[in-house]
């Protein structure tokens, strides 16, 4: 999914847990960023397609 978590662009999946909420990246070299209680997310709509080979 493409969404802006406190203001920054990210594509990541979104992960709903008993712990929380957590945008997974499907590159092992990036972190998993855990969405804190507080912060502001917004969901622009799902990435469907590549455009290079990743």
């Amino acid at each position: 999914m493409v969404a802006v978590l406190d203001g920054e662009l990210t594509v990541k999946r979104l992960r709903i847990t008993a712990a929380g909420v957590v945008l997974q990246a499907a590159n092992p070299l990036y972190p998993d960023i855990r969405v804190p209680a507080l912060a502001e997310l917004t969901v622009w709509g799902v990435a469907t397609r590549c455009l290079h080979h990743v």
